[in-house]
């Protein structure tokens, strides 16, 4: 049987407008092609012409605060996570994870009290009655990177597929709003990438507006996306709550499964793992917020590596551990935040260049399929990757004409994503020649990305 990618490259102006280019693999193809997706106007996020070439261009390496900066509204004066016994318990930073398969999810959220959380959940019934639900108890990190807040985690097993769940969680006797979420099938699926949201980026909270619009967006592209995968920097500062209250606290959320990958702003602080639970964490790639982690999605084995960590051996372990114990899976995707194929600020970078000499050759090895990632601020598409040497292929003969269709890619192609919020971006380099490089484009506006996968093709579409 034919297996194949398709990928395409969707242009998302931000106007009522929005055109898709993109790659697809069927069977073994890859197929790439132009699309024009209309959306309502005021759905839209709204493009003020040409931005300046200076604008939202931070540095990467700008010294982050170490202060804990979050708003008096999200953290009361208080210490260590304790509550005063006189003083209302809060709820906040409630947030829906991936779990180890399509049956799993994880939850968190916080509250100003070391008090155990309780999560309830039941399908859902028009009464909202949860005289049957599961109750669970929740694992307690008592003291936060958020003063005052412990984290509230949790893991819901036996999920059913096609079903829509209703849950809520409390802490004491301040209880939460009822809210859904429904699980897929069982067959083809899709989901979305993001890269790079970094809120406050280049000024205070810089991306928040942006990254609202987008996740208001995801329902009206793909309504039956199944979890949306950030590749990494969901903040600037990486200790910042009141960063991580603006990426959360969206309303974009509602119902939506985030499976998050480690960026290096998020490494700053280890709030990231007290705000995200994931399942299958590994002892290899730790670093300040985390670890490797992977997960089964349906057909697709998904690898995360935490890529602050460079010992490439410790994540080889990772990767060939994962293969062993789901062989049987059609599609094998790698995700981590440093993009070893890039042609913006970080292509030359000397730990850029370390991973395309360490790390991709155990990609090929491993038989990878798809690799996706994010950080520099840019959208790049590879040629078939044969290890560190690209199947250079135009259409009909003509450079820079990137094919529409790869039938049985013989290697592995790469996705750097752009920012999903717009609170930076990076130009590319106009005098380096990448002959990696399919297509790459920097329109100084919001990506996302939508994959859909079935048992014979990868189909990603961005849309910018």
């Amino acid at each position: 049987m034919k297996r194949g990618f398709s990928l395409f490259l969707a242009i998302l102006m931000l106007v009522s407008v929005f055109s898709p280019l993109g790659l697809g693999f069927e069977g073994n193809e890859i197929r790439f092609s132009t699309n024009v997706v209309e959306a309502a106007e005021d759905d839209a996020q709204s493009n003020e012409g040409t931005p300046k070439e200076e604008v939202n261009d931070a540095s990467n390496e700008v010294t982050p605060k170490e202060v804990n900066n979050a708003s008096d509204e999200v953290t009361p004066d208080m210490d260590n996570g304790t509550s005063s016994t006189d003083e209302e318990v809060k709820l906040t930073n409630d947030i829906l994870t991936i779990g180890k398969d399509g049956t799993e999810r994880n939850f968190t959220w916080y509250a100003n009290t070391k008090e155990k959380g309780k999560f309830e959940f039941a399908k859902l019934n028009a009464e909202k009655d949860f005289k049957d639900a599961t109750v669970l108890d929740a694992t307690v990190i008592e003291k936060t990177n958020l003063q005052g807040y412990s984290s509230n985690q949790v893991t819901l097993d036996g999920l059913e597929p096609d079903t829509e769940y209703m849950y809520r969680f409390s802490n004491g006797d301040t209880v939460s709003e009822v809210k859904t979420f429904k699980t897929g099938g069982t067959g083809d699926f899709s989901f979305f990438a993001a890269g790079d949201p970094q809120i406050g980026s280049g000024g205070h909270l810089n991306g928040e507006d942006g990254w609202d619009k987008t996740l208001k967006l995801l329902p009206k592209l793909d309504s039956s996306a199944s979890f949306l995968l950030s590749l990494g920097d969901q903040v600037q500062a990486g200790k910042d709550e009141e960063e991580y209250d603006a990426y959360i606290n969206r309303e974009g959320f509602n119902g939506l499964t985030l499976a998050p990958i480690i960026g290096n702003h998020d490494d700053r602080g280890n709030a990231h793992e007290e705000h995200f639970k994931v399942s299958n964490v590994q002892n290899e790639g730790k670093s300040n917020a985390g670890s490797n982690y992977y997960y089964v999605y349906n057909n697709t084995l998904f690898i995360c590596l935490n890529s602050n960590n460079k010992d490439y051996g410790e994540h080889k372990v990772t990767i060939e551990k994962a293969i062993a114990e789901n062989p049987n899976v059609k599609w094998r995707v790698v995700t981590f935040h440093h993009p070893p194929y890039t042609v913006a600020r970080h292509a030359l970078d000397k730990y850029i260049t370390d991973m395309r000499s360490t790390l991709v050759p155990i990609l090929k090895e491993n038989k990878i399929d798809l690799v996706l990632n994010g950080h520099d601020h840019v959208y790049t598409r590879t040629h078939v990757m044969d290890g560190t040497k690209p199947i250079i292929e135009w259409e009909n003969g003509e450079e820079g004409k990137a094919p529409s269709e790869y039938i049985n890619p013989k290697g592995i192609i790469y996705v750097t994503t752009n920012s999903a919020s717009g609170s930076k971006f990076y130009d590319i380099m106009q005098d380096k020649k990448f002959e990696y490089s399919a297509v790459k484009n920097q329109e100084k506006v919001p990506n996302i990305s939508n994959v859909k996968v079935t048992d014979n093709s990868i189909e990603v579409t961005t849309y910018r």
